[in-house]
């Protein structure tokens, strides 16, 4: 990989990450105030729910986004082809689940989750009708766009749902975040890209689209949804408020997800086919993803497995105990989420789409062997059937890209390597702290000595194992004061020619009075 290439993709890593944190801070903020003021059977209903909404919503969309990502450019006519196939393909689902409600209600045994299926409902539709907008944005690497939608979302749904939740609506009021979300997110994308369809429709261009779109769709069920499909295995043989419990758990994990993962995911879902255009390898680009998730990733899932303990009870109160064990044990499926999250970006960027199907088919059953085996005896059990699932399919996913499209399996985990190290060197100071310290601490102050420590030792460790990491660094800060520099030299050059052309008007308007 070229120099300028590393600094790039370590430049938008960055950027995605800190444009992240405000939004996952806000969300936290929320979560907390909602998980004391609702119960756990709350957060299972509509954990049920959304389930199955997620689920629908990436057939919805149809894997438009993807495919208009992988188009080396977009016209109106293949903008407008995308729009109304996922368009339809939207307003069909969210009748799909209307009328299921009831059935859905009785198979989990739950009669409050008629209505929230029906109220949440047209969020299949909502969803669909965005995914040309986020395509544009992302074929343009319009991220920042990206970040402000997701940030304003977060911040208007959650304050709406904070109100209704503090004045006794219960669980509309995380049917409401989620709606409202939905809503501002499409509203913010048809500000930033200032596209609007038009009949101008290419029959032939929408069947390609869907067609290739389609693989993509399911994948991303059998890819991305697999999470939820066990979360509806888990919701049937453990109930709502058990599944209440382990919610919360991964919420807390889906918050770091946003914070450190989906960033550097958006970056690769571009950066690998403008790799493949330019001519560039996307082993190289691949790699680099890999190594730079590893170390920013890594760290703060295992990170939070040691002070789950103390910090769950601390801030959501002790009515969830029992999900601070279950999140200790879940950040751990955190160490095998860069080295999988990047295949399928990979395989898109070859064009392997089916690749991208079969892989995903067999981590989906995976999912469920796993699910089916070990939640029929109970949330601990459950919560290591992720544990074991997530260990299978990392080096099958090293293995069929290394068939596929040529990775090598090797490479691959050799990238990890320093991250893998340090990260076990910090577990193992953090668990040594522990054992030494007065039980009788106050969490805060086991909480903080806990996460210096792990810093130190984290830090310390990486760099001694990565000696590339300020190399990187260094050549990103040369590169981004270059930019300064040409843009100041520009700006300067701009201001010359404008001072030229002003005292030649002005010799032309002495010559003219002469």
């Amino acid at each position: 990989m070229t120099r300028a290439g590393s600094g790039k993709v370590l430049g938008s890593v960055v950027w995605g990450m800190g444009g992240a944190a405000g939004q996952a801070l806000f969300q936290l903020l929320v979560f907390v105030v909602l998980a004391r003021t609702l119960s756990p059977a709350a957060f299972g209903v509509v954990a049920i729910a959304t389930a199955v909404i997620d689920l629908l919503n990436f057939i919805g969309r149809g894997g438009i986004t993807e495919v208009l990502v992988q188009r080396r450019d977009l016209d109106q006519r293949t903008m407008n082809a995308g729009f109304f196939a996922s368009l339809i393909s939207g307003a069909g689902l969210t009748v799909i689940l209307a009328l299921s409600a009831p059935w859905m209600a009785e198979v989990f045994d739950t009669p409050d989750l008629r209505e929230v299926m029906l109220l949440l409902a047209p969020i299949c539709l909502l969803y669909a009708s965005g995914a040309v907008y986020e395509g544009i944005l992302r074929h343009s690497f319009q991220f920042k766009q990206l970040a402000l939608r997701n940030t304003t979302a977060t911040v208007v749904s959650g304050l709406v749902a904070l109100a209704m939740a503090l004045t006794g609506w219960g669980v509309y009021a995380l049917v409401a975040q989620r709606l409202i979300a939905t809503v501002w997110s499409l509203l913010a994308m048809m500000v930033a890209t200032r596209w609007r369809p038009t009949l101008d429709i290419d029959a032939g261009d929408m069947a390609v689209q869907l067609r290739q779109g389609s693989a993509i769709a399911l994948s991303s069920v059998l890819g991305a949804g697999n999470q939820r499909i066990v979360d509806l295995v888990v919701g049937y043989f453990l109930g709502p408020v058990a599944l209440g419990y382990l919610r919360i758990a991964w919420r807390m994990l889906d918050l770091l997800y946003e914070l450190v993962v989906r960033p550097i995911a958006n970056v690769a879902m571009t950066t690998l086919p403008k790799a493949l255009h330019a001519g560039r390898s996307v082993e190289d680009e691949y790699i680099a993803l890999l190594r730079y998730s590893s170390i920013f990733v890594m760290p703060v899932f295992v990170g939070l497995a040691v002070v789950a303990p103390d910090v769950v009870p601390m801030i959501f109160g002790e009515q969830w105990a029992t999900s601070a064990g279950l999140l200790s044990m879940l950040c751990f499926v955190g160490v095998f989420i860069p080295l999988t999250n990047f295949k399928g970006s990979v395989l898109i960027a070859h064009g392997a789409y089916r690749h991208v199907l079969y892989l995903n088919a067999l981590e989906c059953l995976l999912a469920l062997l796993c699910a089916a085996a070990f939640a029929p005896f109970g949330l601990v059990s459950a919560t290591v059937g992720y544990i074991v699932r997530a260990a299978i399919t990392t080096p099958l996913g090293f293995v069929y890209l290394q068939r596929v499209a040529g990775v090598s399996a090797s490479r691959s985990a050799r990238a990890a390597v320093p991250a893998v190290v340090s990260v076990g060197v910090m577990l193992a100071a953090t668990f040594a702290l522990r054992q030494v310290l007065p039980p009788d601490l106050a969490p805060i102050w086991r909480v903080v000595l806990l996460v210096c420590l792990g810093a130190v030792t984290y830090g310390a460790a990486v760099l001694a194992t990565d000696r590339k990491l300020l190399a990187d660094a260094a050549r990103l800060r040369a590169s981004r004061r270059a930019a300064d520099r040409e843009a100041t030299g520009q700006a300067v050059a701009g201001q010359a020619v404008g001072h030229a052309a002003t005292g030649q008007a002005a010799t032309g308007q002495e010559g003219a009075a002469t």
